[in-house]
C-alpha cells in the first residue's frame, strides 16, 4: 500500500514517492520565480499508478497497475494538473460513489490542464465484461471533479453498491 488511509496531497512528499519500490523515473523542472510556477517534467519508464491515489481520493478508492510515459507535473497559483499521456500497462481504477472496479491493459490515457482526456480506452469490469470508455473527467486543482463519460459496450457492471439508509440506490447494476 503506497499511502495510509487517511493520507492527503498536502502530506505527500518526494520522500514518500522515493519509498515506492520498482519506480524508474527521470525527473528534470524548474520553478519560475517571476511566475512562481513549478514544472517538473517526468519520463517515465515503470511507474506505479498508486501514487495518483492522494490526488483521486474524494473520485476514486482503487487505483494501481503500472504505466509509463512522459507527463509533465505543473503547480501555479491558478492551477495544479499533469499535462502527457500515459501508457497502462496493467491496472485497476475504482469509481467510489458506483462501487466498481475496472481493469484497463495496454491503453493510452491523456493528461491535461483541465484533467484526464480517455479516447476509446477499453475496460473490463470484475466478470470480464468489456467497455470502450470515451470522454473526460476535468477538474479543478484536483477537486471539483466533472465528468462527461460515454461507454459502449454489449454489458457492463456500473453500479455495484450495498443498501444504506441514506441511499436512494443499491445492487448491483450493469449496461447493454
Amino acid at each position: 500500500e503506497y499511502f495510509p488511509e487517511n493520507a492527503t496531497i498536502q502530506e505527500y512528499t518526494f520522500r514518500d514517492f522515493q519509498k515506492q519500490d520498482h519506480v524508474h523515473i527521470h525527473l528534470n523542472g524548474n520553478y519560475g520565480l517571476k511566475e512562481k510556477a513549478l514544472r517538473v517534467t517526468a519520463d517515465i519508464d515503470t511507474l506505479k499508478l498508486g501514487f495518483l491515489a492522494p490526488f483521486l481520493s474524494s473520485f476514486s478508492h482503487v487505483m494501481e497497475g503500472d504505466a509509463s510515459g512522459k507527463i509533465d507535473f505543473v503547480m501555479n497559483a491558478d492551477s495544479l494538473y499533469f499535462d502527457g499521456k500515459a501508457f497502462v500497462r496493467q491496472g485497476n481504477l475504482g469509481i467510489r460513489p458506483l462501487n466498481t472496479v475496472y481493469t484497463i491493459e495496454g491503453q493510452t490515457i491523456d493528461f491535461n490542464k483541465d484533467g484526464f482526456e480517455f479516447n476509446d480506452v477499453v475496460l473490463k469490469d470484475k466478470f470480464g465484461n468489456i467497455g470502450t470508455l470515451k470522454g473526460y473527467i476535468h477538474h479543478e486543482k484536483f477537486n471539483n471533479f466533472d465528468l462527461n463519460l460515454a461507454i459502449k459496450t454489449g454489458r457492463l457492471m456500473v453500479l455495484n453498491t450495498v443498501q444504506k439508509t441514506d441511499s436512494p440506490f443499491y445492487g448491483d447494476a450493469f449496461v447493454s
